[in-house]
């Protein structure tokens, strides 16, 4: 049993010099290696490959530490775009609403005598059943409308899009000029131009148009004509861009043309609603007096 301990003890202490010798003799310079240059020749092959795999195991272990520090670039720059998005959408917002105020500014400027309300729309239920949009304004907002009250609503370039027909606390219903039911007085853009009316048609709202009719004879009037609300009847401030003619015609029910709106309700996101400012009480006016 001692014999075979110490053969197993003479052979790794043999390994052990054995390897450190190899090793010595691979250091140029070294002693060990002037001493083998005779027969170096015949270790080269056994030197080339032990400088081989040292090699690659150095190339391994740098290819490990740059992929490390590659992914904690990749990490630092994930986190780095992620706070920049962050940014950019806050800039975004903020010139958002940067361009609202100075949009409500200048319809504010426009139509001085009415209060301006920015809204957004909530939700739209345009369609065959429902021609309303809803927005997010209301009685709490000072949009009180009466049961035949109404306000004109607007879009960002001071387009005509509707009124509103109804409200609650927090939202309100807009009636677009293409439904049904929805009408008003208007006026071709000219200096002698002739009022009309502007109305919805059950047959042109599926292609985005209203129907103008109550077009005089021989009146001057032609494709390409820009229409404004003309004011008559209260409810729509004069001067307020409608839309354009596209097509004139003149069979059984008379005269009429079809109008495409300025204003494109599926590209709709921000709206303008006109109220107009209730007049003094009788009171305030004596006191005031």
């Amino acid at each position: 049993m001692a014999r075979r301990r110490s053969r197993l003890t003479i052979v790794i202490v043999a390994i052990v010099v054995c390897v450190t010798l190899f090793v010595w003799s691979l250091i140029p310079g070294s002693i060990l290696s002037r001493l083998l240059s005779p027969i170096s020749f015949i270790l080269e092959p056994a030197q080339n490959a032990v400088m081989s795999v040292r090699q690659r195991f150095d190339g391994m272990l740098l290819s490990i530490r740059e992929g490390a520090l590659i992914q904690r670039e990749n990490a630092e720059l994930r986190e780095e775009n992620a706070n920049l998005r962050q940014q950019l959408q806050r800039l975004e917002e903020e010139n958002r609403e940067f361009n609202q105020l100075r949009e409500a500014i200048s319809i504010k400027t426009t139509f001085q005598e009415m209060n301006v309300l920015h809204a957004n729309i909530l939700s739209d239920s345009f369609g065959t059943w429902f021609d309303v949009l809803r927005v997010d304004r209301g009685r709490r907002d000072g949009l009180a409308l009466g049961e035949m009250d109404a306000a004109a609503v607007v879009d960002v370039d001071m387009n005509l899009i509707g009124r509103t027909i109804s409200a609650d606390e927090v939202s309100a219903k807009v009636l677009p000029l293409v439904a049904e039911g929805a009408t008003l007085a208007g006026r071709i853009n000219r200096m002698d131009g002739v009022t009309v009316r502007v109305h919805g048609d059950a047959l042109l709202k599926d292609r985005g148009l209203c129907m103008v009719d109550r077009i005089p004879p021989r009146a001057d009037i032609a494709v390409g004509d820009e229409v404004l609300t003309s004011g008559d009847g209260g409810l729509f401030p004069p001067g307020i861009p409608v839309g354009v003619i596209t097509a004139l015609h003149d069979d059984e029910i008379g005269i009429w043309a079809e109008l495409e709106p300025y204003t494109q309700l599926d590209t709709l996101t921000d709206v303008f609603i006109l109220v107009a400012d209730e007049p003094a009480e009788d009171g305030q006016s004596d006191a005031a007096d």
